[in-house]
């Protein structure tokens, strides 16, 4: 319904998310999850992080070396 319009007596009305997409819904619904997390979304970059470093170590390892090439240590 848009904004502004008035709703008229025993007019049936229709939840907003009934025309999301399944794929839609579904991030909506990991959103939520994120935000029950303690430490927030950056948590969940941590985990995925983590994640990603345990599956693909080699590929971490180099970008870890290009980084080190790109910040000059203090």
């Amino acid at each position: 319904m848009p904004k502004g319009e008035t709703v008229k007596a025993g007019a049936k009305l229709v939840p907003y998310n009934t025309r999301m997409e399944a794929e839609t819904k579904a991030l909506l619904a990991a959103l939520v999850q994120v935000q029950k997390l303690p430490g927030g979304q950056r948590e969940l970059i941590e985990r995925m992080l983590a994640a990603y470093e345990a599956k693909y170590p080699a590929d971490v390892g180099r970008a870890k070396e290009i980084v080190a090439l790109l910040v000059p240590s203090e």
